[in-house]
C-alpha cells in the first residue's frame, strides 16, 4: 500500500464509501456483493499497520493510529492489573480504546468501571505527560496511548468486560504490550 486510500481495510464500517474503496480491477457491483459477503478484504493488500479509517465528504481518505487510554490504579505501593480474556492474553493495566465522541478522561473512567467495577471521578484521574506511540507496542494495530494514574477508590475490584481476573502487583511485574513502561511512568 502506498496511500491511505490503499490502506483502508474496513475495520470500522460494513459498507465503505465507494469512492474510497473501489478496486479498479473489479466491477463495483461485484465489490458490493463481496462487501455483503464479508469477502472484499481477501482481494486487498494488508497494511503493515492497522489503524482507524476515515473518508470525508470531499473523498479525502486517511488511516490513523488507534487512540487508547491506560490507567494505573494504585493502592499503597501496588498497582491493579487485569488478566486479559482476549489475545494477547496476559496481565495488563486497565485500559482500552477511546470511542468516537468521547473525551479521553471519560474513556479512562469508563474502562476502569467496565474492567474493575471501580468508579472514579474525572478529578481523580491524573494525566501522565508522556505519549506512548511506538508503532509496534500493540501487536494488533498501531496504537497511541495516553496514560492516567489514580489512587484506587475503596472497594474490591472485580473482573468485568474483557478482563478475566484482577490482581494487585508491585512495579516490575511482567505484563503484555509495553505496560511495564507504563507502570514505571506512572
Amino acid at each position: 500500500p502506498t496511500t491511505p486510500r490503499d490502506m483502508l481495510d474496513g475495520m470500522h464500517s460494513t459498507v465503505p464509501p465507494p469512492s474510497c474503496r473501489r478496486l479498479p480491477s473489479l466491477p463495483i457491483s461485484l465489490q458490493y456483493a463481496l462487501v455483503l459477503l464479508g469477502l472484499l478484504n481477501l482481494f486487498r493488500p494488508r497494511p503493515a499497520f492497522v489503524g482507524n479509517n476515515y473518508c470525508n465528504a470531499d473523498n479525502y481518505c486517511q488511516t490513523t493510529p488507534s487512540l487508547a487510554v491506560d490507567v494505573v490504579l494504585f493502592r499503597g505501593s501496588k498497582a491493579l492489573t487485569v488478566h486479559r480474556r482476549h489475545p494477547p492474553v496476559g496481565r495488563a493495566i486497565v485500559g482500552g480504546f477511546v470511542e468516537i465522541g468521547e473525551a479521553c478522561v471519560d474513556a479512562a473512567r469508563r474502562e476502569v468501571e467496565e474492567e474493575t467495577g471501580l468508579v472514579l471521578s474525572r478529578s481523580a484521574l491524573h494525566l501522565v505527560h508522556q505519549v506512548f506511540d511506538e508503532p509496534t507496542r500493540d501487536p494488533r494495530r498501531h496504537t497511541v496511548s495516553l496514560l492516567y494514574w489514580a489512587e484506587a477508590p475503596e472497594g474490591n475490584p472485580r473482573a468485568g468486560d474483557d478482563a478475566a481476573g484482577v490482581e494487585w502487583v508491585e512495579r516490575g511485574a511482567k505484563t503484555v504490550f509495553d505496560h511495564e513502561l507504563l507502570l514505571d511512568a506512572a
